[in-house]
C-alpha cells in the first residue's frame, strides 16, 4: 500500500466537497497527477531495500551472512560457503535467516541483486549489463525475477531512469 500523498487528499477532499467549482476539471487534473507521481514514488523507495535487512537481525552470524551476501550478490555465492564463513552449519542459516529476516538466505540474494541491478538501470546501465553486472548468467531469469519482484520489467526501470 502507498500511502496517499497530503495534496491529493486536500484535492480530493476539495473536490467531494465542492464537485460544482469551476475549477473542477484543473483540480482532477492535478489529482491524477500528484496521485501518478506519488504512486511512482512509492514504488520505487519501497522496492528492495536491502540495507534495512541487517537491522532485523539479531544474531551477529546472521549479519555477517547478510555483509556477505551484499559483498559478494555479483558473483556465484555458495551458501555453504556463506554459512561457513558465518559460523554456521548450512540448516541454521537458513533457520536463523529465515526467523530474523523473514527471507531465506537465496531470497535474501536475489533481493541484493536485483536491487543492485535497478540502481544499475537507474544509472543508464543496459539490461544485459545489469543482469551479467549483478550474477545473472542468463538474460531471461534476470528478467523474469526482476519482474517478480519490482513487478516491472528491466526496460521499464531504465525508462524512470530517463525521466528523472
Amino acid at each position: 500500500m502507498c500511502p496517499a500523498h497530503q495534496l491529493c487528499k486536500e484535492i480530493l477532499f476539495y473536490i467531494l466537497l465542492n464537485p460544482k467549482t469551476k475549477s473542477a476539471k484543473s483540480l482532477v487534473s492535478t489529482f491524477i497527477q500528484v496521485l501518478a507521481e506519488s504512486l511512482e514514488w512509492a514504488q520505487q523507495a519501497s522496492l528492495l531495500e536491502v540495507t534495512h535487512l541487517e537491522s532485523k537481525a539479531r544474531d551477529k552470524r546472521v549479519r555477517k551472512a547478510l555483509t556477505i551476501l551484499l559483498r559478494d550478490h555479483p558473483t556465484r555465492v555458495r551458501m555453504a560457503a556463506v554459512a561457513k564463513e558465518a559460523g554456521l552449519s548450512l540448516r541454521n542459516l537458513s533457520r536463523l535467516f529465515l526467523h530474523q529476516v523473514g527471507l531465506s538466505p537465496k531470497q535474501a540474494l536475489m533481493h541484493c541483486r536485483i536491487a543492485a541491478a535497478r540502481d544499475l538501470l537507474l544509472t543508464g546501465s543496459t539490461v544485459s549489463d545489469a543482469a551479467s553486472a549483478t550474477g545473472y548468467e542468463s538474460l531471461a531469469h534476470f528478467i523474469t525475477m526482476f519482474r517478480r519482484l519490482t513487478g516491472q520489467l528491466p526496460s521499464q526501470v531504465i525508462h524512470l531512469g530517463r525521466k528523472q
